[in-house]
């Protein structure tokens, strides 16, 4: 799996090399139009997951300022769980994003869900990053 802000640095025939899907090359050139306007394209509204106890989750909010950032970090989520097969909760509300994680199955959180947890920071972050610094 490829991080998007290795995916930009590609040519072309690279990216396509990887068998990515057709709408990747629309959310690419985003970063350079919003970085003009200033400031942090995305930003945690908590910097660290939180922990339910009755009944169990995981759950982390953020918040974009661009509905495109905003697809980019869900297409990068949804293409993880297909991989994975394994699935969080994830309520949009305009521009918010809360993600909740818990195995179904024992509607409880398990080792699954905290590699699950440790990935979307990780999708966070490299969202973050190319949103930053793609001039």
């Amino acid at each position: 799996m490829k991080l998007l802000s290795e995916v930009i640095d590609m040519n072309l025939g690279e990216k396509e090399n990887l068998g990515l899907p057709s709408y990747i090359n629309s959310i690419l050139p985003v970063g350079q139009k919003l970085i003009a306007k200033g400031g942090p394209p995305v930003v945690p509204k908590q910097d660290k997951w939180a922990v339910q106890k009755d009944p169990a989750r995981l759950i982390r909010a953020f918040e974009f300022k661009d509905p495109r950032i905003l697809s980019a970090f869900l297409i990068e989520i949804i293409d993880y769980e297909e991989i994975m097969a394994h699935h969080g909760e994830i309520t949009i509300n305009k521009l918010d994003v809360q993600v909740k994680i818990w195995t179904r199955d024992l509607d409880k959180v398990t080792t699954l869900d905290l590699e699950y947890a440790e990935a979307i920071d990780e999708i966070f972050l490299d969202v973050r990053r190319y949103f930053r610094t793609s001039m």
